[in-house]
């Protein structure tokens, strides 16, 4: 997973990553993880996600108690991204696992040109 994980933020060459999750989901072990960043101020980001295995996800970054974006289905192993604005510092992310496991990468990154 590790190897798969370094591959995904190396593709992010140039830009700085600001927060971020490696993790691994399912039933054998726990289905949701939950990172609470206290310390990205407000502002403009973007993120890049995948996640790869048999399973269905979802993903969401709030922020002030708004959800700012969702992805959810079935892993590819593809990179998705977007951008995204927060107003308050503290913005939350959670990912599930719906049924099998999964492996996540989550980067966040300064914000890029739309």
């Amino acid at each position: 997973m590790n190897n798969w994980a370094d591959g995904i933020t190396t593709s992010l060459e140039g830009t700085r990553t600001l927060a971020g999750i490696t993790t691994h989901l399912g039933p054998d072990s726990s289905t949701q993880f939950s990172l609470n960043d206290g310390t990205l101020a407000p502002g403009s980001y973007s993120y890049h996600f995948a996640c790869r295995g048999d399973g269905d996800i979802s993903m969401t970054i709030s922020n002030a108690g708004a959800e700012l974006t969702t992805l959810s289905g079935a892993c590819s192993g593809d990179l998705q991204g977007g951008n995204f604005s927060t107003s308050e510092v503290g913005t939350d992310f959670v990912v599930t696992s719906m049924d099998a496991p999964v492996d996540v990468v989550l980067r966040v990154t300064d914000g890029l040109p739309s």
